[in-house]
């Protein structure tokens, strides 16, 4: 399948995740996470943006927490910084 968009390697998916998780005001789960990163481009798909995310956990810059038995996210502050000096990264 060929992909049309511009956001491509590992780097640039991470720094979506991080960039989107900056505006959300609460934890959210792994499902809206890709919702809201996977509609804005079509250069990577479900499996690349898991994987990228779940190596944003392994090394903190997102958290896991419990909800009502339900699994949701959080970006940390690690993660925040990382997001802000890496803001102009990210293709427009």
């Amino acid at each position: 399948m060929i992909r049309y968009g511009f956001i491509r390697t590992k780097d640039e998916i991470k720094f979506l995740i991080l960039t989107c998780m900056t505006y959300l005001p609460f934890p959210v789960s792994f499902d809206s996470v890709v919702d809201i990163c996977t509609w804005c481009d079509e250069g990577f798909g479900y499996f690349e943006l898991s994987e990228a995310f779940s190596e944003l956990q392994d090394s903190s810059h997102i958290e896991k927490t419990m909800d009502n038995q339900t699994e949701v996210f959080s970006i940390t502050q690690k993660g925040r910084e990382t997001a802000q000096a890496f803001q102009n990264r990210l293709p427009y």
